[in-house]
């Protein structure tokens, strides 16, 4: 299994495609994270390049762009929440703590959205996880 997001960056005005192992009609994956920059007047100058951050370790899929720290965040596994600075092409995570008695879990499928208004992330867990709904503000901000 391929685990595959791609979101846009507008600081950059790049997409970046987050891509978690697997294999695609028996071909092995590149892991990684490949930056994607459009020349929207000509096509053909487009560039897809593959970033050599170093790795977060296996993580889930769904991110989102965050315009309050212009970060892309999510890929929550294991009650872990990943970050990604394209600017820094830096990854980092936090535990995330929580007074509820369940753990937090792994991200469902694609469920997971950054709220601008209250400045948190959204997601809903894996049946695993017990399919609930948990919101996330980073607080790992990078220092410089």
């Amino acid at each position: 299994m391929c685990i595959r997001d791609r979101v846009y960056f507008p600081p950059l005005d790049r997409f970046y495609y987050m891509v978690q192992g697997g294999r695609a009609k028996g071909k092995k994956i590149l892991e990684g994270v490949y930056e994607i920059t459009l020349d929207r007047t000509d096509w053909s100058e487009s560039r897809i390049r593959r970033l050599e951050p170093d790795s977060p370790g296996e993580t889930g899929h769904a991110w989102a762009y965050d315009p309050v720290h212009e970060l892309i965040g999510g890929g929550v596994r294991g009650g872990r929440f990943f970050a990604f600075d394209p600017r820094r092409e830096a990854w980092y995570s936090v535990e995330i703590q929580s007074d509820s008695e369940h753990p937090v879990g792994t991200v469902s499928d694609y469920a997971l959205a950054f709220d601008p208004v209250s400045g948190v992330y959204l997601w809903r867990t894996d049946r695993s996880s017990g399919r609930r709904t948990w919101a996330y503000r980073w607080g790992n901000t990078p220092q410089e």
